[in-house]
C-alpha cells in the first residue's frame, strides 16, 4: 500500500507496502509537469528531533498495531476511536451524514487531466499503474467529488451553508460546506486523493462556526474513500485486499513534509531521485513516517481489508440497536467493531438510550425505541442507567427518569427470560448446578407499576373499584394508627398474565425443558391465584400433549418451596416467576452460576415474533469511574456480546437466514472456548476460579481480541 506526497519543490512518493512487500518502505521524487504552483510557502525545514521522536515512537506502535491490533491504533485518530478499522461500511451512511455525491457528468472535466490538473501522471506511469481517468479517457481511475451540503435538486439547495441543518438520531447538525474529490482504481488498486477540503476547515470558516458537538459523525476522508473503494470492489467483483497504493496529490501538513525531509537526510539521500529510495520495515525512518497525520488515518482501512477474508452475511431485514450507558458503552461500541461489521451486511436501526439523551428527548427515544422493536421484530440492548437521587444530581436530569427497561417491557408486554451462560471451568457457587437453570419473569405490573405512599397519620385506607357502568364497591383495607405507615396498590390483568403463560409454555417446548410456575398462592388467595389459574387452564386446553410429547412436564409450585428446591437441584428447567419474585430470584441465579457477567436477558412476547436481547447487568459505574482515569479495566463482555448473538440468531430464524444463526452461535462458541481451553478471562471470571495474581486474567480488550481470533478460525471452517 503506497502514498504520494508532494513537498513544496516536488512530489514525494512514499511506499507502504504493507499487504504484499511488508519489508520495504520507498521514498522518490518524480519530475511530473504540475500547474503554476500557488505563491510559495515558507521554506519546509527537516523535523527538529522533538517531532522525529514523536513520530517514531507512534509509528513504532502502529507499525506493531496494522498486522496484529487495530485496537491499538485508534486512540490515534482525530476524534480518538476504540479501533482503526472504519465504523462506516455502507453508502447509506453518507446519506445519514447529509455528504452529496456529484453525478460523473457534473464534475468539471479538468478534474479528469491526472496530468496537467494533478500532475500525478507521469508518477502513475513510472508505478506501472493507469495514468487515465476512465469517463473521458477509457482509463481504470474513477473521479469521485462528495460534498457535505445540500444537492443542486433539493428545493432548499440555495440556502446558504450556514443555515444548512440536519439530524441523526433526532439529534441537530449543522453544514460545513467540506469537499472531497478523489479517484478509485479497482484492477490496479490506487485511491489518490484529489482536492480535500475537511469539515473541521471549512466549518470553523462559517458565519458562525460549526462547534464540534455539530461536527457530522462521518468525518475523515479515509473513512469516505473507503466506502466508495468497496462499492468499486463490488462493482467489479474485485478484491478488496488489493488496496496497492495511497496517493496524495498535496501534503499541507507542514510536519508530514518535515518528517520526509528527515528520513531522506538521516540517509544522505536528496528529494530528487526517481524512481526512489528504500526503507526497510521496523527502521526509524519508516517509523516516522508512517506516523505523521497524512499517513496514520489510512491504517484503520488496511485493517478492514485484512479482516475481508470472509464474504459478508447478508441481514435479510432491520435489526433495533439500543445504545446503553457508561462502561457498557464503550464496551458495545467494540463488540460492534469486531464481531458486527466486519462480518454481517446489516442494516442497524440506531436509538441512543444513554441516560444524556433520554433526559434531552424527555424520554421520548425510549418510547421510539420500543415502538421500532415492534415494527421490526428484533431489538438489541445495551445495559442502561435508572436514574435515582444522585444520579439525577450527577446528570443534572430534568427529572428523574423511570427505567428504560421497564418503559419497554410496558410496551411490547411479554416475559423476560434470563439464562446462565454456563461454562464448564468456572466454578459454581451453588456447586450441584449441572444444567442451565432459566427464569422466566413476568415483565408487566406488580410492584412496578404499583401505586405508592406514605400514610401521614390516624386514618382508614379503602380500595375502589368503579365497574363499567356500574357502581363504585369500597374495599376497606385498613385502619392507620396515629403514626401512620405506607400503602401500596397493586394490579395485573388476566391478558398479561395469560401472555406470560404462553410464553413460558413455548420457551421450555423450544428448550425442551420442564417448566414450573411459582406463587404464594396461599397468602394471597386472589391475586396469586388467578396466576395460579390462568395457566393450569392454558396448560390443560393448549400445550399438555405438546409437553406429554416431548417427555417435559409443568407443575406448580410455592414460591418458598421452590427457591428450596433450586438450591438441591442440579438444574435443568424453567422457573416462570411474577415480576419481582423473578427480579431478585435471576440474580441469584447468575450469581450462582459463576458471575452477573455471565446471564443473558431476553424479552419476548406471546406470539413469539418480538424478541429483545440485552446483558442481565448493569452499566458497571465502578469500572467506568477507573476507565475516565485512564486505568486498564477488566469488564466481563460476555454477556453484552450474547446479547448480540441471540438477537441475531432470532433475526436469522424469523428470516430464515441458516448462516446468519450460525455466525451467532460460532461467536458465542468463541467466548466459551476462549475461557474453558484458551484459560484467557477477566478479573471477576479469575476470581471465580480462585486466582487473584494479576497474571491470571487480562484487559476487556485481550479478552475481545483473543475471541476475534477463534471466531476467524471457527467461520472459515463453518461459512
Amino acid at each position: 500500500m503506497d502514498t504520494l506526497f508532494c513537498l513544496n519543490n516536488g512530489p514525494v512518493f512514499a511506499n507502504l507496502t504493507i499487504l504484499e512487500e511488508p519489508d520495504n518502505l520507498m521514498i522518490a521524487v518524480g519530475p511530473p509537469p504540475r500547474p503554476p504552483p500557488p505563491p510559495a510557502p515558507p521554506r519546509t525545514l527537516p523535523a527538529t528531533d522533538e517531532v522525529w521522536e514523536k513520530c517514531r515512537q507512534k509509528g513504532c506502535m502502529l507499525a506493531w498495531a496494522m498486522h496484529h491490533a487495530d485496537g491499538e491504533a485508534g486512540p490515534q485518530y482525530v476524534p480518538p476511536r476504540i479501533t482503526a478499522a472504519s465504523p462506516y461500511q455502507s453508502l447509506s451512511d453518507l446519506m445519514k451524514w447529509y455528504w452529496f455525491r456529484w453525478p460523473q457528468d457534473k464534475i468539471r472535466e479538468i478534474f479528469f487531466d491526472f496530468y496537467r490538473a494533478w500532475g500525478v501522471g507521469n508518477a502513475l506511469e513510472a508505478l506501472g499503474v493507469n495514468s487515465n481517468a476512465d469517463e473521458y479517457e477509457g482509463g481504470q481511475n474513477r473521479v469521485f467529488s462528495i460534498d457535505h451540503k445540500l444537492p443542486p435538486n433539493d428545493p432548499n439547495y440555495n440556502v446558504p451553508v450556514e443555515y444548512q441543518e440536519y439530524k441523526v438520531n433526532n439529534k441537530l447538525y449543522r453544514a460545513t460546506g467540506a469537499s472531497f474529490s478523489f479517484s478509485v482504481n479497482p484492477k490496479d488498486g490506487v485511491i489518490i486523493g484529489l482536492n480535500r477540503e475537511s469539515p473541521k476547515e471549512t466549518g470553523k470558516l462559517l458565519k458562525p462556526p460549526v462547534p464540534e458537538d455539530q461536527m457530522p459523525g462521518l468525518i475523515q476522508f479515509s473513512d469516505v474513500a473507503w466506502l466508495m473503494w468497496k462499492d468499486m470492489i463490488e462493482e467489479h467483483n474485485g478484491d478488496i485486499k488489493n488496496l496497492r497504493y495511497l496517493i496524495s496529490v498535496l501534503v499541507v501538513n507542514r510536519e508530514t513534509a518535515s518528517v520526509v525531509l528527515r528520513a531522506s537526510e538521516n540517509r544522505g539521500w536528496g528529494v530528487d531521485d526517481w524512481p526512489g529510495h528504500t526503507f526497510e520495515d521496523g527502521s526509524p525512518e519508516m517509523h516516522a513516517i508512517m506516523a505523521v497525520p497524512s499517513l496514520y488515518t489510512q491504517i484503520g482501512q488496511y485493517r478492514m481489508a485484512s479482516q475481508a477474508t470472509i464474504k459478508k452475511i447478508k441481514v435479510k431485514n432491520p435489526v433495533v440497536e439500543l445504545d446503553g450507558d457508561e462502561m457498557t458503552r464503550i464496551i458495545w461500541q467494540v463488540i460492534k467493531d469486531k464481531f458486527i461489521h466486519p462480518y454481517l451486511d446489516i442494516d442497524l436501526k440506531y436509538y441512543d438510550l444513554g441516560l444524556p439523551y433520554r433526559d434531552e428527548t424527555n424520554d421520548q427515544v425510549t418510547l421510539d425505541a420500543a415502538e421500532a422493536i415492534k415494527k421490526y421484530s428484533v431489538g438489541v440492548k445495551c445495559a442502561t442507567i435508572t436514574p435515582d437521587e444522585q444520579r439525577v444530581e450527577e446528570f443534572k436530569l430534568k427529572k428523574m427518569w423511570l427505567s428504560p427497561n421497564g418503559t419497554i417491557r410496558n410496551h411490547l408486554g411479554g416475559t423476560v427470560f434470563r439464562a446462565p451462560i454456563v461454562i464448564p471451568s468456572i466454578p459454581r457457587l451453588v456447586p450441584g448446578w449441572k444444567q442451565p437453570i432459566i427464569i422466566g419473569r413476568h415483565a408487566f405490573g406488580d410492584q412496578y407499576r404499583a401505586k405508592d405512599r406514605v400514610i401521614p397519620g390516624e386514618g382508614t385506607l379503602e380500595m375502589v373499584y368503579t365497574p363499567k357502568g356500574g357502581k363504585p364497591e369500597v374495599i376497606k383495607v385498613y385502619d392507620f394508627p396515629a403514626e401512620g405507615g405506607v400503602a401500596q396498590t397493586q394490579y395485573n390483568t388476566t391478558e398479561s398474565i395469560s401472555g406470560f403463560a404462553h410464553a413460558s409454555f413455548k420457551m421450555a417446548l423450544d428448550r425442551k425443558l420442564p417448566l414450573y410456575m411459582s406463587t404464594k398462592n396461599t397468602i394471597l388467595k386472589a391475586y396469586d391465584g388467578k396466576f395460579k389459574d390462568v395457566f393450569q387452564a392454558i396448560y390443560d386446553s393448549q400445550y399438555k400433549k405438546d409437553f406429554e410429547a416431548a417427555k417435559i412436564w409443568y407443575e406448580h409450585r410455592l414460591i418458598d418451596d421452590m427457591v428450596a428446591q433450586m438450591i438441591k437441584s442440579e438444574g435443568g428447567y424453567i422457573i416462570a416467576m411474577k415480576n419481582y419474585d423473578g427480579d431478585v430470584q435471576s440474580d441469584i441465579v447468575a450469581q450462582g452460576f459463576g458471575s452477573l457477567g455471565l446471564m443473558t436477558s431476553t424479552l419476548i412476547t406471546p406470539d413469539g415474533k418480538t424478541f429483545e436481547a440485552e446483558a442481565a447487568h448493569g452499566t458497571v459505574t465502578r469500572h467506568f469511574r477507573e476507565h475516565q482515569k485512564g486505568n486498564e479495566t477488566s469488564t466481563n463482555p460476555i454477556a453484552s456480546i450474547y446479547a448480540w448473538t441471540q438477537g441475531l440468531a432470532k433475526r436469522g430464524e424469523l428470516d430464515n437466514t441458516p448462516e446468519l444463526v450460525v455466525f451467532a452461535e460460532q461467536l458465542e462458541k468463541a467466548c466459551v472456548d476462549t475461557v474453558d481451553v484458551d484459560k484467557i478471562m477477566t478479573k471477576d471470571l479469575a476470581l471465580a476460579c480462585g486466582k487473584k495474581d494479576r497474571e491470571s486474567w487480562v484487559t476487556t480488550n485481550e479478552y475481545l481480541d483473543a475471541v476475534e481470533r477463534r471466531l476467524k478460525s471457527s467461520l472459515k471452517e463453518k461459512l
